[in-house]
């Protein structure tokens, strides 16, 4: 990278659809003799919620570019987790929610890390010659 936070909302939605592509995958695993119709079907359902979740954390990520990173953290992580569980529940997958919070926490770090403004340090680095 060349120091410049990312675009907050292109990213969120990349990772927003490329959340509900992994955890689609991973869930598909529940019922081995139809995995490629319960990818589907589970990547349908979520790409929508994904990727408006992902978008309106990334403009979230934009507009927090200098606040402390564990705030930051928090506050993309914490709205990530709980649609994850929201459509869980509503799909009767509760027991699939804590394996599916692993990509998203990892997308929402992703997102947090790849958007936060770079400060120059305060003291000039000196190089040492001999």
């Amino acid at each position: 990278m060349d120091g410049k936070p990312a675009n907050g909302v292109a990213l969120g939605f990349l990772l927003g659809l490329a959340n509900a592509l992994v955890i689609s995958i991973g869930l598909s695993s529940l019922d081995p003799k139809h995995r490629v119709e319960m990818a589907a079907i589970i990547f349908v359902f979520g790409i929508v919620p994904a990727s408006v979740v992902g978008v309106l954390l990334g403009s979230l990520a934009e507009r927090l570019a200098r606040a402390p990173v564990w705030l930051r953290r928090v506050l993309l992580v914490v709205p990530a987790l709980l649609v994850v569980a929201l459509l869980g529940s509503m799909f009767g997958l509760q027991s699939a929610v804590v394996v599916s919070c692993i990509p998203t926490t990892a997308a929402a770090f992703w997102l947090e890390r790849a958007t936060r403004t770079r400060e120059a340090p305060p003291v000039p680095i000196v190089a040492v010659r001999r």
